[in-house]
């Protein structure tokens, strides 16, 4: 969610709102800042205007001309002139030139009000808009049917289905507060017995323990609490399926483990079997790594200390040539001498390496077990 902006104390030039934040540099080097009121930009060390910032050529009007002007114009157009309709009034000579309401009042925003004339630039709201404003969240909640944060009210914005940001800011301080005030917010604070409670509900739909990927999910979906929220009350989730007396074991393997087994035997040789059709060949543990991504599968490391090493899990899945290729000494050195000549220099480490994952020499860590350090076989080489 963004952040909201941080005000910079600075009198708005064009409308004197003190709603301003900074908004970037100028050619010349000096700050910009930008009115949240009116939309428009000003210089750094802009001040209020005032006798001596301003030029008026003729008798200066006084306050009760420049209202009645004000209130004529408001008449005419149906709704409080901005400085924008006042320039362009000014250029006809329907009425007086910004500069007079900026020497006589300080600000244009002064003026409006004085006028009694609700200004164009919102920056009071009357509980109407509020309502409305807080109407237009919950119309949001109840169309994405789940509670809102503020990444979906900024996406609602650029819809133009809920009122500007600033709004928001400035009627509430911030966009969570009047989600809050709205009553549409995710709920941030949770009793112990609310998330025991929870986590019984969670555990009577599986047959398995909840686990904090189960909650994550869940919260996501904006169903239920935060798996931080059971660490912060329990210490961990593990304690939170022991407080709740739930499931607190996976399901173990026929075969005894020392360590506890998320999956059974069954379902590791089912998961291969599926990879290997996805594939059509026989995994890697790279390729079964990188399927246990999403925590619907056995890792590599897994698979291996429920077997007792990967090849025995691919016989048990029923795949051919499972056992590792066997080289002997003298084939170990006639790859590398392959591969110097190929090169026209000892290979490095990271090379074989590379070429060993393509399939085309020995693993490197296989030489060196073998044979002995690349460096003391380079020498053979020289």
């Amino acid at each position: 969610m963004a952040r909201p902006p941080i005000l910079s104390g600075k009198i708005c030039y064009h409308c004197g709102s003190d709603q301003t934040c900074l908004g970037g540099w100028t050619i010349q080097g000096k700050k910009r800042f930008k009115c949240r009121g009116c939309g428009k930009f000003f210089r750094e060390n802009a001040k209020l205007p005032g006798p001596g910032k301003y030029k008026y050529s003729g008798e200066l009007p006084s306050k009760g001309q420049l209202i009645l002007e004000l209130q004529k114009i408001a008449s005419s157009i149906g709704t409080a002139p901005t400085v924008a309709i006042i320039d362009e009034l000014s250029k006809g000579g329907k009425t007086f030139r910004r500069e007079a309401y900026y020497i006589v009042f300080g600000s244009f925003l002064k003026a409006v009000k004085l006028a009694k004339l609700k200004p164009r630039y919102l920056q009071e709201f009357d509980y109407v808009q509020r309502k409305e404003m807080l109407d237009q969240l919950r119309k949001l909640s109840k169309k994405l049917k789940r509670p809102i944060i503020g990444k979906d009210v900024m996406a609602a914005r650029k819809r133009r289905e809920v009122a500007p940001l600033n709004h928001y800011w400035l009627a509430y301080g911030t966009v969570p507060k009047a989600i809050a005030a709205a009553g549409v917010g995710p709920k941030t604070t949770y009793t112990r017995d609310e998330l025991i409670a929870h986590l019984r509900k969670v555990d009577a739909k599986t047959d398995r323990p909840v686990t904090k990927a189960v909650l994550d999910e869940i919260y996501h979906k904006w169903q239920g609490p935060s798996p931080r929220q059971f660490e912060r009350k329990f210490g961990s989730i593990a304690k939170a399926r022991r407080a709740a007396k739930v499931k607190n074991r996976f399901i173990t393997a026929v075969k005894k483990d020392k360590y506890w087994t998320r999956y059974t035997v069954e379902e590791v040789i089912t998961q291969l079997q599926t990879l290997a059709m996805r594939l059509g060949r026989k995994p890697t543990d790279r390729d079964i790594n990188k399927a246990s991504g999403d925590f619907t599968f056995a890792s590599a490391a897994t698979v291996a200390r429920m077997f007792g090493g990967l090849p025995n899990a691919y016989s048990a899945a029923g795949f051919e040539n499972v056992k590792p290729r066997e080289y002997t000494d003298d084939e170990l050195i006639d790859s590398l001498r392959s591969i110097t000549k190929k090169l026209g220099r000892f290979p490095l480490y990271i090379e074989l390496l590379a070429m060993s994952k393509a399939g085309k020499c020995p693993a490197p860590n296989t030489i060196v077990r073998r044979i002995g350090r690349l460096r003391d076989i380079k020498t053979m080489f020289d």
